[in-house]
């Protein structure tokens, strides 16, 4: 009824009933009346699935587990928060009776009853709750088991599993709690690498799982088929970059193994009545005899999941190592992947140098801002600091200038006060000095009168002295021309003469009064 159906399935959670148990359920409280308890009803579902119980009742077990797997079918929410739960309540160590994780952790040696159907059942629905959920199977991943400080070791919840799988292998347990772990690990490593790595991480499950695989016994195909078919998931969804890689792991399971046996107990797993016949075989209590266990090994799910997956994971061993497989089947090149990464990775480089070149030029820039904001400060200080002493200087400037002013203004009044005398008194010199030089003027002009008066005397007798001459000359030159005349035969001649010697003592008179005068 509520398979599928998203509404009842949210509130068939809040249903409660009535049960008769001294027991608590996922670590809750009850509320008592009569000795009776109100739960919810997926706590007395888990109860009662996970509680052991004998075989009596192993059918009303099955129909819980339907009924809780049916609550969160198909609704992702509810199977999240189902998880969730399981979790933290393993995580916390409130709830070990009904927890599936703490159940298939503490392992069947912590088990005290001898019901190899109570971890059947807790592997059952862990498988549903990780089947083909990336998210869910990362959830149940996350879990850690061990306290370092206490120098224990710290392995993974698929390691735990994985170690309660080979103690159960090599211990001989009832193939049912083999079968459980074998189912919930095949669901939970398909289309996984991460899972497979975390199996991986411990280096010896392989060899271990390899051992279980050839081990001979009788009565075993089933244990031993899925082992091989959990080897060939393994190498399947392997990476190169796996704890094991895929190019060891191939001649591994090659040389260990070998491909011959690999097939064949995959085949024999394949060939099992009780897989092959499933879907027409009676899953329940009648299909044993009285007294025994019910021969019920596996559910519908995981059945599909072996049938699907047969020719893929019996091709597995073929496929060459650099060949890895993606989660949707399609083979991609290692070397090109390889590539590829080299690539993303160079792109990241630079992005995350970009990114801190960015960075450091976001640092560098509010370094320079901060720096410049600083500088604005100071500069802006300095220069109201420079405004109130160029005003101080101004200021006194003017003052300075006023007082200038008034002394020079008193300096320049007695400047010209002593100018106005120095004029006067250079006035009465000049004056004085022009009255001596008029006077001495006056007397060189008198001295001056009394020499030319003097020079004039001196001129008429030199003048006198000279026509004197003059004339004795020009009787001289008249004699000498009379003696001449008489000693010459040509008239003309001696009147030449005569007037040559006239002409020369007139002139000489004219000099000789032109002299006098000029004196």
């Amino acid at each position: 009824m509520i398979r599928g159906n998203g509404k009842l399935q949210e509130r068939f959670a809040h249903n409660q009933v009535d049960i008769r148990t001294a027991s608590q359920v996922n670590g809750e409280a009850r509320n008592t009346q009569d000795g009776i308890q109100k739960v919810y009803i997926i706590d007395a579902l888990l109860d009662l699935t996970l509680t052991a119980a004998p075989p009596s009742i192993f059918d009303v077990r099955c129909a819980s587990c339907e009924c809780i797997q049916a609550y969160f079918y198909d609704h992702t929410d509810i199977r999240h928060h189902f998880l969730h739960r399981a979790v933290e309540g393993h995580t916390s160590g409130s709830d070990e009776t009904s927890n599936i994780l703490t159940i298939l952790i503490a392992g069947p040696q912590r088990c005290q009853s001898n019901d190899p159907y109570r971890l059947w059942f807790a592997a059952l629905l862990a498988f549903h709750l990780v089947f083909e959920d990336t998210e869910a199977k990362s959830s149940a991943m996350g879990i850690r088991e061990g306290d370092a400080e206490k120098g224990e070791e710290v392995i993974t919840s698929i390691q735990a599993i994985t170690g309660n799988l080979i103690t159960a292998l090599q211990g001989g347990d009832d193939d049912r709690i083999c079968i459980g772990y074998l189912l919930l690990l095949c669901g939970w490593l398909s289309e996984d690498a991460d899972a497979v790595n975390d199996l991986l991480g411990e280096g010896s499950t392989v060899q271990s799982l390899i051992q279980a695989t050839l081990k001979k016994e009788k009565g075993r195909e089933m244990v031993q088929g899925l082992c091989a078919f959990l080897l060939g998931l393994i190498y399947e969804f392997s990476t190169k970059d796996s704890p094991v890689p895929r190019r060891t792991l191939q001649p591994l399971l090659a040389s260990g193994l070998g491909r011959e046996q690999f097939i064949q107990r995959l085949t024999r797993l394949r060939q099992d009545p009780l897989l092959r016949n499933f879907e027409v075989l009676p899953q329940g209590l009648f299909s044993s005899s009285p007294g025994s266990l019910p021969e019920v090994y596996f559910d519908r799910t995981f059945v599909d999941f072996v049938k699907d997956n047969f020719n893929r994971v019996a091709r597995a061993i073929d496929r060459d190592p650099g060949l890895e497989v993606a989660r949707l089947h399609e083979g991609v090149d290692r070397d090109l992947l390889d590539s590829l990464r080299s690539q993303l990775g160079d792109k990241d480089s630079a992005l995350q140098r970009a990114e801190s070149n960015h960075l450091t030029m976001e640092q560098r820039l509010g370094q320079e801002q901060a720096d410049h904001r600083r500088s604005q400060e100071l500069f802006n200080a300095e220069l109201a600091r420079i405004k109130n002493i160029n005003e101080a200087l101004q200021k006194g400037h003017e003052a300075d200038i006023e007082q200038k002013d008034v002394d020079f203004g008193a300096n320049l009044n007695g400047i010209k006060e002593e100018h106005q005398r120095q004029i006067q008194d250079m006035s009465a010199q000049i004056q004085q000095a022009h009255s001596e030089a008029e006077t001495r003027a006056v007397a060189v002009s008198e001295q001056h009168k009394s020499e030319i008066a003097q020079l004039r005397s001196i001129s008429s007798i030199t003048f006198l002295s000279f026509n004197v001459v003059s004339y004795i000359t020009n009787l001289f030159s008249l004699g000498l021309i009379l003696f001449i005349n008489s000693m010459l035969i040509n008239v003309f001649i001696f009147n030449f003469l005569l007037l040559f010697f006239l002409f020369f003592s007139y002139i000489g008179r004219v000099l000789s009064l032109t002299r006098v005068l000029y004196l």
